[in-house]
């Protein structure tokens, strides 16, 4: 039964799921790709105070977020600084072995980043503070 459930969850963050909201997806491709990286770093730093108060120490998430910004401001793409960056914010993701919104900032911080290579993760990003946001209501 729990696994059941585990797979739903993530089946409602997945981006394909997503991107089956057909407006949302022509909306996200028209849009800059930059412009999406300022949209999603927006809505992660509305909840990443939940992942630097259970985890004051680890700075991956936070490090995705200024990889990201420095990507913003010159432009210069390095596959293997995005790709670390992500995978790292998603470790301390991993560390964190309730599923609460320290976890989802740390997931949406590495979604955020990979927006620099494909603009779709932007809506990863947004999507998991949104998730719970809602939760919370």
């Amino acid at each position: 039964m729990k696994q059941k459930k585990a797979k739903e969850k993530i089946k409602e963050f997945s981006l394909a799921e997503i991107l089956k909201d057909r407006k949302l997806f022509k909306i996200v491709k028209k849009t800059d790709k930059k412009i999406l990286a300022r949209w999603a770093i927006d809505c992660i730093e509305r909840i990443m105070h939940y992942f630097e108060k259970e985890k004051p120490n680890d700075k991956r998430p936070r490090t995705a977020i200024k990889t990201l910004q420095k990507w913003i401001l010159t432009g210069k793409f390095s596959m293997k600084e995005i790709r670390g960056a992500a995978l790292d914010s998603h470790a301390a993701a991993r560390a964190i072995k309730e599923d609460n919104s320290a976890k989802s900032a740390a997931r949406a911080a590495g979604q955020a980043v990979a927006t620099a290579h494909v603009l779709t993760h932007s809506i990863g990003a947004a999507n998991m503070p949104y998730k719970r946001f809602t939760e919370q209501i």
